[in-house]
């Protein structure tokens, strides 16, 4: 799969998943280094975490 293809798939899943609560670590992480790791079992919610964050910037999708 290239880039190209990758990224289209985001694009059509970014728009369908609305979140509407934050996991419970999301207000511990600082997102203001330059480097955040997130590690944990399968199914914590790290993914979820950081599509929180990004959905929480305000930007356009292809940025």
């Amino acid at each position: 799969m290239n880039i190209e293809a990758l990224y289209e798939k985001y694009l059509k899943i970014s728009k369908l998943q609305t979140y509407h609560y934050k996991r419970y670590f999301y207000h511990k992480i600082d997102f203001s280094e330059k480097m955040v790791g997130i590690i944990g079992a399968r199914g914590t919610g790290k993914t979820t975490s950081i599509l929180q964050y990004l959905n929480s910037l305000n930007m356009p999708l292809e940025k």
